[in-house]
């Protein structure tokens, strides 16, 4: 029951904050037994509200209940660099990782997160970023009509308790902080999207980019899965951009392969025919040094049989 706190709380937080902004916003200056008129600005400005919210909701409870992506027990690797893990007791695919958490090995791992009670991994990834985008329009949509709720010149006029002011006042305060904490979070979201990386992937890539400082070498080290903007988003919200803001599963691969960048391809290619022009010298010195060795010793075997004739 503890592991559930966060979600519970998190629900908690979207329902009460769109209770707050309707009752208080909406159906306070107009009452209940009002008609509201579909094409007023207050009836359009409640159902999008409305909308983010229920979009928010949404992608936030697939994001807890959608498998993150499990490895299949007959899944063979094609590839003989392929890991295995000692715990689990199978082969993993590329970008595969082994969640402590959920003792488990998850396809392209990206984190556990504890407010979701889940791993984010190839299957719910998309939706956990939906999760962070809408939940950042509707803070954002939430502040703007709270501050001009307690900006409006006729607000003393209309309200002469002080539960309207104290409760928009707080929720200001509570979705301010909540809002710059989500906003940070979907900035790294989808700059690791954008680059094709993982969270776990960008850990690794910090260090390789410290030892490049250290050793002043090269720090424009891009992941092999980087491809380009366009092709990077598909791999996390399914091939068909028109469906990217729908909450809906998609396709986005299998989480078994990975395409790999032509430019890591082609940096590869070179270092192995760097590797093997040096192997060639290598081998070509060693055929010399030889040669000359038998040359050597053939000139000694010369010397010594005419000192034995004199």
């Amino acid at each position: 029951m503890i592991n559930y706190i966060p979600q519970i709380s998190v629900i908690l937080l979207i329902l009460l904050s769109w209770f707050n902004t309707s009752y208080f916003i909406f159906f306070n200056e107009v009452p209940l037994t009002q008609n509201i008129e579909p094409i007023s600005e207050q009836a359009f400005q409640f159902w999008i509200f409305s909308l983010f919210v229920i979009l928010t909701l949404f992608n936030y409870i697939q994001s807890c209940i959608v498998d993150p992506g499990a490895i299949p027990k007959d899944w063979i690797p094609s590839d003989e660099e392929t890991k295995f893990c000692s715990r689990c007791k199978n082969f993993k695919p590329p970008r595969s990782h082994h969640c402590s958490v959920c003792n488990r090995c998850v396809l392209r791992m990206d984190h556990h997160c504890y407010w979701v009670n889940n791993c984010i991994g190839h299957c719910n990834h998309r939706f956990f970023v939906l999760f962070l985008l809408f939940a950042n329009i509707g803070i954002l949509h939430a502040l703007g009509l709270s501050i001009r709720f307690l900006s409006n010149k006729s607000y003393e006029r209309k309200h002469t308790q002080i539960l309207p002011f104290i409760t928009i006042l707080l929720q200001i305060i509570i979705l301010a902080i909540v809002g710059f904490t989500i906003f940070i979070l979907l900035i790294w979201q989808l700059w690791l999207m954008f680059t094709n990386r993982t969270t776990i992937e960008s850990i690794h890539y910090s260090k390789h980019v410290n030892y490049a400082i250290e050793n002043n070498k090269n720090t424009n080290i891009r992941s092999k899965y980087d491809i380009n903007c366009f092709e990077n988003i598909k791999s996390v919200m399914g091939n068909n951009c028109l469906f990217w803001l729908c909450p809906i599963n998609v396709n986005n691969g299998s989480g078994l392969e990975f395409n790999i960048s032509t430019n890591y391809l082609k940096k590869l290619q070179k270092k192995q025919q760097k590797q093997l022009s040096i192997d060639e010298i290598g081998i070509t010195i060693n055929e010399n040094t030889n040669n000359d060795n038998c040359n050597n010793n053939y000139h000694r075997n010369n010397n010594n049989n005419n000192n034995a004739l004199n």
